[in-house]
């Protein structure tokens, strides 16, 4: 797990996904490295705010996964 402060991010790599949050956020977005640069695939939502690699940490173990759906809206057509 990773920490930097010039982002102010959360990162942790494994099983061919990245996890990132950025400091004081409730969610961790989800992204498979092998579909760059495509959005993220799921969210995790805690229930505390993340503001260290521990609370990061926490958040990856005990927060709620869910997959992102994306569809088409026509807002720029």
């Amino acid at each position: 797990m990773h920490w930097n402060s010039h982002t102010n991010m959360f990162w942790f790599g494994a099983n061919g996904n990245e996890y990132m949050a950025w400091k004081g956020s409730h969610q961790i977005f989800i992204y498979p490295c092998d579909k760059y640069p495509n959005p993220p695939s799921g969210v995790i939502q805690h229930n505390k705010r993340i503001e260290t690699l521990k609370d990061f940490e926490d958040a990856l173990n005990t927060g709620h996964e869910f997959d992102c759906v994306y569809v088409k809206s026509g807002i720029l057509e």
